[in-house]
């Protein structure tokens, strides 16, 4: 899903068609390689009305990048709840909970999405480090309660959040867990 949720079903598929052959393009050719005219060809609109979208070809690579974070995330977030719900659970769960959502991206036809985040990885474009960074750290949660020694991680006001980063360009930062501060 394109992140302009305020646009008329009409406007969401072009949106959403211009991020398809942005992800498409960039993860056969490289997330330099790619041009927003190429974006434009692939998608079969304008140059004019990705920048109308998008305003910047920067800006399409984080839209990519938080339209699929927003993809994932509501998968991220039930597993990791199932995990935080038992007292110690198994290492199998806690890799299944870090792995398969972005999994589903080696699905038939879904592999241009695995191969773009692969490729945003090692980007060295420092806008799309930063998106994706924000976007893993948007995935974070304060420290499970069986990782604490003292307590409850919720104790003074922590929890979770899985909430989908926005395009911002900022960085996030890891807030340090109790465990962290001592050493």
């Amino acid at each position: 899903m394109a992140p302009q949720t305020n646009l008329s079903a009409g406007k969401r598929d072009t949106a959403e068609s211009i991020l398809n052959a942005a992800e498409r393009l960039c993860a056969a050719r490289g997330i330099e390689a790619v041009s927003i005219r190429d974006v434009a060809a692939e998608a079969g609109t304008s140059i004019p009305v990705i920048y109308h979208y998008y305003k910047s070809r920067t800006n399409l690579l984080r839209a990519v990048l938080v339209a699929r974070f927003e993809e994932i995330g509501g998968k991220y977030d039930r597993l990791l709840t199932a995990l935080e719900a038992q007292k110690a659970p198994a290492v199998r769960d806690i890799l299944r909970a870090v792995l398969e959502p972005i999994n589903q991206w080696r699905k038939p036809g879904r592999e241009a999405s695995l191969q773009f985040y692969a490729l945003a990885l090692v980007s060295p474009i420092p806008e799309v480090k930063d998106a994706l960074d924000a976007g893993v750290a948007g995935f974070r949660r304060e420290p499970f309660p069986w990782t604490e020694p003292e307590g409850p991680a919720h104790a003074g006001g922590g929890g979770w959040s899985t909430t989908a980063p926005r395009s911002s360009g900022a960085v996030t930062t890891w807030p340090r867990s109790k465990s962290c501060a001592k050493s």
